[in-house]
Protein backbone atom coordinates (compact mmCIF):
# COMPACT_ATOMS: atom_id res chain seq x y z
CA UNK A 1 0.00 0.00 0.00
CA UNK A 2 1.07 3.56 -0.52
CA UNK A 3 0.23 6.60 1.56
CA UNK A 4 1.74 9.66 -0.07
CA UNK A 5 2.31 12.79 1.95
CA UNK A 6 -0.19 15.49 1.10
CA UNK A 7 1.06 18.93 0.12
CA UNK A 8 1.77 21.30 2.99
CA UNK A 9 -1.77 22.67 2.62
CA UNK A 10 -2.46 20.98 5.96
CA UNK A 11 -0.47 23.67 7.76
CA UNK A 12 2.75 21.88 8.52
CA UNK A 13 1.46 18.74 10.26
CA UNK A 14 4.64 16.80 9.48
CA UNK A 15 6.80 19.70 10.71
CA UNK A 16 4.80 19.92 13.94
CA UNK A 17 5.17 16.16 14.48
CA UNK A 18 8.91 16.34 13.79
CA UNK A 19 9.24 19.15 16.34
CA UNK A 20 7.58 17.07 19.09
CA UNK A 21 8.71 13.53 18.27
CA UNK A 22 11.53 13.69 20.83
CA UNK A 23 9.09 14.08 23.71
CA UNK A 24 6.11 12.11 22.34
CA UNK A 25 8.05 9.17 20.87
CA UNK A 26 5.48 7.77 18.41
CA UNK A 27 3.08 9.72 16.19
CA UNK A 28 0.63 8.08 13.80
CA UNK A 29 -0.76 9.69 10.67
CA UNK A 30 -4.11 7.99 10.08
CA UNK A 31 -6.06 7.98 6.82
CA UNK A 32 -9.40 7.66 8.60
CA UNK A 33 -10.96 10.12 11.04
CA UNK A 34 -10.03 9.59 14.67
CA UNK A 35 -12.90 8.21 16.76
CA UNK A 36 -13.39 8.35 20.49
CA UNK A 37 -11.78 10.36 23.25
CA UNK A 38 -8.31 11.70 22.58
CA UNK A 39 -6.84 14.24 24.99
CA UNK A 40 -4.69 16.87 23.25
CA UNK A 41 -0.96 16.73 24.02
CA UNK A 42 0.10 19.51 21.62
CA UNK A 43 -1.94 22.18 19.89
CA UNK A 44 -0.35 24.35 17.21
CA UNK A 45 -2.98 26.39 15.42
CA UNK A 46 -5.33 23.94 13.72
CA UNK A 47 -2.96 21.00 14.29
CA UNK A 48 -3.31 18.73 17.29
CA UNK A 49 -1.19 15.84 18.43
CA UNK A 50 -3.51 13.82 20.64
CA UNK A 51 -3.34 10.64 22.69
CA UNK A 52 -6.34 8.43 21.90
CA UNK A 53 -7.65 6.31 24.75
CA UNK A 54 -8.01 3.42 22.30
CA UNK A 55 -5.20 3.48 19.76
CA UNK A 56 -6.57 3.23 16.21
CA UNK A 57 -5.74 0.28 14.01
CA UNK A 58 -3.91 0.73 10.71
CA UNK A 59 -0.28 1.39 9.97
CA UNK A 60 -0.72 4.14 7.39
CA UNK A 61 2.31 6.21 8.35
CA UNK A 62 4.16 7.00 11.53
CA UNK A 63 7.04 8.98 12.92
CA UNK A 64 9.01 7.11 15.61
CA UNK A 65 11.80 8.44 17.80
CA UNK A 66 14.95 6.40 18.32
CA UNK A 67 14.09 5.79 21.99
CA UNK A 68 10.55 4.63 21.14
CA UNK A 69 11.87 2.33 18.42
CA UNK A 70 14.28 0.71 20.89
CA UNK A 71 11.49 0.31 23.46
CA UNK A 72 9.17 -1.29 20.87
CA UNK A 73 11.88 -3.61 19.58
CA UNK A 74 12.56 -4.78 23.13
CA UNK A 75 8.84 -5.51 23.60
CA UNK A 76 8.52 -7.48 20.36
CA UNK A 77 10.95 -10.35 20.61
CA UNK A 78 8.03 -12.58 19.60
CA UNK A 79 5.22 -11.45 17.34
CA UNK A 80 1.83 -13.05 17.91
CA UNK A 81 -0.45 -10.49 16.25
CA UNK A 82 -0.39 -7.75 13.60
CA UNK A 83 1.76 -4.73 14.47
CA UNK A 84 -1.18 -2.31 14.68
CA UNK A 85 -2.96 -4.63 17.13
CA UNK A 86 0.20 -4.90 19.21
CA UNK A 87 0.61 -1.12 19.34
CA UNK A 88 -2.86 -0.88 20.90
CA UNK A 89 -1.50 -2.74 23.92
CA UNK A 90 0.32 0.15 25.63
CA UNK A 91 0.35 -1.88 28.85
CA UNK A 92 2.67 -4.32 27.02
CA UNK A 93 4.75 -1.84 25.01
CA UNK A 94 5.17 0.92 27.62
CA UNK A 95 4.86 3.30 24.66
CA UNK A 96 2.22 5.99 24.32
CA UNK A 97 0.89 6.46 20.80
CA UNK A 98 -0.13 9.91 19.58
CA UNK A 99 -2.12 10.78 16.46
CA UNK A 100 -1.69 13.86 14.27
CA UNK A 101 -4.95 15.64 13.38
CA UNK A 102 -5.43 16.53 10.62
CA UNK A 103 -3.34 13.86 8.96
CA UNK A 104 -0.85 14.61 6.20
CA UNK A 105 -1.23 11.28 4.39
CA UNK A 106 -3.92 9.93 2.09
CA UNK A 107 -4.90 6.39 1.17
CA UNK A 108 -4.58 5.67 -2.55
CA UNK A 109 -4.86 1.87 -2.31
CA UNK A 110 -8.20 1.79 -4.15
CA UNK A 111 -6.75 3.80 -7.04
CA UNK A 112 -3.93 1.24 -7.28
CA UNK A 113 -6.30 -1.73 -7.44
CA UNK A 114 -7.18 -2.23 -3.77
CA UNK A 115 -5.62 -4.06 -0.87
CA UNK A 116 -4.12 -7.51 -1.15
CA UNK A 117 -4.48 -8.13 2.59
CA UNK A 118 -8.15 -9.13 2.65
CA UNK A 119 -9.30 -12.30 1.00
CA UNK A 120 -12.92 -12.92 0.03
CA UNK A 121 -14.41 -15.44 2.46
CA UNK A 122 -17.75 -17.22 2.42
CA UNK A 123 -20.46 -15.87 4.75
CA UNK A 124 -20.13 -18.98 6.94
CA UNK A 125 -16.53 -17.98 7.69
CA UNK A 126 -17.21 -14.23 7.95
CA UNK A 127 -19.83 -14.37 10.72
CA UNK A 128 -17.71 -16.18 13.37
CA UNK A 129 -14.68 -14.05 12.45
CA UNK A 130 -16.63 -10.79 12.83
CA UNK A 131 -18.04 -11.95 16.19
CA UNK A 132 -14.54 -12.81 17.47
CA UNK A 133 -13.24 -9.49 16.13
CA UNK A 134 -15.95 -7.56 18.02
CA UNK A 135 -15.15 -9.42 21.26
CA UNK A 136 -11.42 -8.78 20.79
CA UNK A 137 -11.94 -5.06 20.11
CA UNK A 138 -14.18 -4.73 23.18
CA UNK A 139 -11.47 -6.33 25.32
CA UNK A 140 -8.77 -4.06 23.89
CA UNK A 141 -10.98 -1.04 24.53
CA UNK A 142 -11.60 -2.10 28.14
CA UNK A 143 -7.91 -2.79 28.77
CA UNK A 144 -6.90 0.49 27.09
CA UNK A 145 -9.20 2.46 29.34
CA UNK A 146 -7.97 0.53 32.38
CA UNK A 147 -4.30 1.14 31.47
CA UNK A 148 -5.05 4.85 31.08
CA UNK A 149 -6.04 5.26 34.74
Amino acid sequence: MMWPLLPDSRGGVAACAAEHIGTLGYIQFQTRPLRGAAPVAVRAGEITLCRPRVIPLRMSAQLVSHAAARRLLAATETFDRPVDSFLQMRWETSQDIFVAVPSCVSDIARALGGSTISVRRPLSAKIPREFKRAVYRARISRLSKKARQ
